[in-house]
């Protein structure tokens, strides 16, 4: 579900139009994913409070926590302090997206 969520986004080219937009629906699909793969109730929750959930629980290990931390506090950036990403940032989230959701794991293996 993720994918094909992930994949209707990049049709939208959104990061031409509205890049705090494409930062919004990125994260929460990857949100959307961690909540139906996990317990934690990801969308409802501020960054902070997801990180902390995320680091108590210890639903990840070690270094897939620090990704997941980087990959939000960069979208948070973007979608509440007016930064603009260059494109090699947007490059760099949409592959931190796809291995948070497995696509990379899927576009490798096809």
């Amino acid at each position: 579900m993720a994918c094909l969520e992930l994949e209707r986004l990049l049709e939208r080219r959104l990061t031409e139009e509205d890049v705090k937009l494409y930062y919004v629906e990125l994260t929460g699909i990857v949100r959307r994913y961690i909540e139906r793969t996990t317990e934690i109730r990801a969308p409802q929750q501020t960054t902070e409070e997801f990180l902390r959930e995320v680091s108590r629980r210890q639903t990840f290990p070690a270094d897939e926590s620090l990704r997941l931390k980087r990959f939000l506090e960069s979208a948070d950036l973007v979608k509440f302090a007016a930064y603009r990403p260059r494109g090699e940032d947007i490059d760099e989230s949409l592959l931190r997206a796809k291995a948070f959701i497995g696509m990379d794991r899927a576009e490798a293996a096809a």
